[in-house]
C-alpha cells in the first residue's frame, strides 16, 4: 500500500508542479500587464484597457493553481506551540485529524464553489469595465484549485495515518 500511495503522491505532485508553472506564468503576465499599463498611462496618456480586470483574473490563477502545491510541500504556516509538546504518537494523530478535517472543509468549499461557478456559467456572467469580460471561467479556476487542495489534504490524511513520508516532496524537490 505504501508504494501505491507514494506513487500517487509523486504523480499528483507532478500535476501540481505543472499548475504551479502555470501560476508562475500568470505572475509574469501580470507583471507585464501592469508595466504596460503604467508606461502607457504615464508616458503616452493611453492606459491598457482592461488591465485591472485581467490582472484580477490572473491573480486568481496564481493563488488557486499554487495553493495545493504549497500544501504538497507542507509549506503552509503551522502553529506548533502545542503540538511540539506532544509525543510523536499524539502529534501524528493530531496531524491526521487536522488533515481529515481540512479534507472535509475543502470538499464542502469545492462543492459550494462549483454551484457558484455553474450558476455564473449558466447566465454567462460578465464584468462590464473598460472591456466586457466573462467572469465564470475565473470562478471555475477557484473551484479547480479547491478540489486540488481537497485531494491533497485527503492524500495527507492517508499518509499521516499510516506514517508514510515522501522525502522527495519535502523542500520543493
Amino acid at each position: 500500500m505504501e508504494q501505491g500511495v507514494l506513487a500517487f503522491s509523486r504523480a499528483y505532485g507532478r500535476l501540481l508542479r505543472l499548475l504551479g508553472m502555470v501560476a508562475g506564468l500568470a505572475c509574469l503576465l501580470t507583471m507585464f500587464l501592469v508595466a504596460i499599463n503604467v508606461i502607457g498611462r504615464y508616458l503616452f496618456n493611453t492606459p491598457f484597457n482592461g488591465a485591472f480586470v485581467y490582472t484580477q483574473s490572473l491573480l486568481t490563477v496564481m493563488i488557486f493553481f499554487s495553493i495545493a502545491l504549497t500544501q504538497h510541500y507542507r509549506g503552509h504556516i503551522k502553529v506548533v506551540f502545542v503540538t511540539r509538546l506532544m509525543s510523536p504518537m499524539w502529534r501524528r494523530f493530531t496531524q491526521t485529524l487536522m488533515s481529515a478535517l481540512a479534507t472535509i472543509l475543502f470538499v464542502f468549499a469545492s462543492y459550494a464553489t462549483f454551484l457558484f461557478a455553474w450558476e455564473s456559467f449558466e447566465v454567462r456572467e460578465e464584468i462590464f469595465d473598460a472591456v466586457t469580460y466573462p467572469i465564470y471561467p475565473v470562478k471555475f479556476v477557484v473551484f479547480i484549485g479547491l478540489v486540488l487542495l481537497a485531494v491533497q489534504f485527503a492524500l495527507d490524511t492517508v499518509m499521516d495515518a499510516f506514517g508514510i513520508e515522501d522525502n522527495g516532496a519535502k523542500g520543493g524537490h
